[in-house]
């Protein structure tokens, strides 16, 4: 397989408006994205990635929107595009010479295993995965190589062997406003930028940080490793998503840091609230603090002008440096902000009321409650994930968060006492009567005094 370009094979998997699915490549993407519902990948790194590949090819051919475009076009000008035939070869995937997205000065050598370039696929000792692979044995088709090339400015984390993390750092939090076709959802996000720059796959890259920051194109496809794709074999399995094809087993994976820098970079689909990007953490050592980052991101909305009502993909990558443990997405609408500042008082109510939670059934002092210990580490998720499901209410006042928490905390302790304390004896129906009917309490505050809760007075939330 010596030629393979993007901007002619099809591989762009896309739902169109009528419910087809099919896959398409660059150029067809671009001029049927009027037509198309969404990017249509099953794992949603791959829907950010491509998302900001269209968008960067998208400012890299036409540049800063025309100034007459004061409304979304009803289809792309292919015209805008010119600049893709002109420059084919920076969209190879194989060959001799300029690859996209690769080093061609990089000697193949050192290759590591193909599965390097996609998370999912375990490498090296790792076994902790219902998917099982063997190096140099297993490989991917070339679609899954692209889209694991366009996941490396997105999702590329802290590596091994003194791999450094993407331009984000730790994987951020993305934010994608969505519109109702493709086209309307890159136009969106495109806005006029003073210092464009230049794509990783343009055969004049520079980076001029003269001003102190990073331009948009280099950061949108900045590549944190120096890749090379190793040559098709024969065709086989693809382990990544099963399909026949001719498949790439290695790849030459190095470090490529210390691009820019001290130059300031500023995504534009991450979330900055309070000078730091929001972004998820690992659940795995925190007690499951809570389900996701949703109260800051209810914060986050609540404080950020973002001209509501609008739909938003929201991606989040949990890791622990090269591990990489979940990746999630929601799709949220957020509706007129018109009662922020109750709900903005929430997330911090909301963890000092949990953090009050009594001592159900009384233990060993030398060890932390375990009734409080499963508390925390079951019920409070599942009710976080109940509360974050319905953010666009709580935002527009549809549903107060105190009312709602307390209503999902009746719902479970009752099947939670069942579990934890036989009903034979009195003693024992005592205490499972004790967990069945604990519910925090939850304070309404605001600038002048606290309002009265539903089915509660005032003293009784104190």
């Amino acid at each position: 397989m010596s030629y393979y370009n993007l901007l002619d094979e099809n591989w762009i998997p896309v739902l169109y408006l009528n419910g087809e699915f099919t896959r398409l490549s660059v150029k067809k993407t671009l001029e049927d994205a009027h037509l198309i519902r969404q990017i249509a990948a099953s794992n949603p790194m791959d829907r950010v990635a491509i998302i900001r590949f269209l968008l960067a090819i998208l400012y890299w051919c036409k540049g800063n929107p025309p100034k007459e475009e004061n409304e979304i076009p009803t289809k792309f000008p292919m015209e805008w595009f010119e600049k893709l035939d002109q420059n084919r070869e920076c969209f190879n995937l194989f060959g001799d010479g300029k690859r996209f997205y690769q080093d061609e000065s990089t000697k193949s050598k050192n290759m590591l295993p193909i599965g390097s370039l996609i998370h999912e696929i375990p490498t090296g000792i790792s076994i902790y995965h219902f998917r099982h692979a063997i190096d140099g044995k297993v490989g991917i088709c070339p679609v899954c190589c692209a889209f694991g090339l366009l996941r490396l400015p997105v999702f590329t984390t802290q590596g091994g062997r003194g791999k450094g993390p993407g331009i984000n750092n730790k994987p951020p939090l993305y934010i994608i406003p969505l519109g109702k076709t493709l086209l309307e959802t890159l136009f969106i996000s495109y806005k006029p930028v003073f210092n464009l720059g230049s794509p990783s796959w343009d055969t004049q890259n520079n980076v001029n940080t003269t001003d102190g920051t990073v331009p948009l194109l280099n950061g949108l496809t900045d590549l944190p490793r120096i890749v090379r794709l190793g040559e098709p074999t024969t065709k086989g399995q693809c382990i990544n998503c099963g399909v026949i094809d001719s498949l790439i087993t290695k790849c030459v994976f190095n470090d490529n840091r210390n691009r820019y820098g001290n130059a300031k970079w500023e995504d534009p689909h991450v979330a900055y609230f309070k000078s730091k990007s929001l972004s998820t953490d690992n659940p795995l050592k925190i007690w499951f603090k809570t389900d996701r980052p949703w109260t800051t991101l209810l914060n986050y909305f609540l404080e950020t002008n973002l001209n509501p009502p609008q739909n938003f993909l929201i991606v989040g990558f949990a890791s622990d440096q090269a591990k990489h443990i979940d990746i999630w997405e929601r799709i949220l609408k957020i509706p007129k902000l018109d009662n922020s500042e109750n709900n903005a008082q929430f997330q911090k109510e909301w963890d000092e009321a949990i953090k009050k939670i009594p001592n159900l059934i009384k233990n060993s002092k030398r060890k932390k409650n375990l009734n409080e210990q499963i508390i925390i580490r079951i019920i409070r998720p599942h009710i976080e994930k109940q509360i974050s499901s319905n953010l666009s209410s709580i935002i527009d006042g549809t549903i107060q968060p105190w009312d709602f928490a307390s209503s999902e905390f009746k719902k479970v302790m009752p099947i939670l006492a069942k579990s934890l304390t036989p009903g034979f004896l009195s003693a024992d129906i005592d205490k499972q009567t004790k967990i069945a009917s604990f519910v925090p309490i939850f304070k309404s505050t605001n600038n002048q005094k606290s309002k009265k809760l539903k089915g509660k007075d005032k003293d009784e939330s104190n």
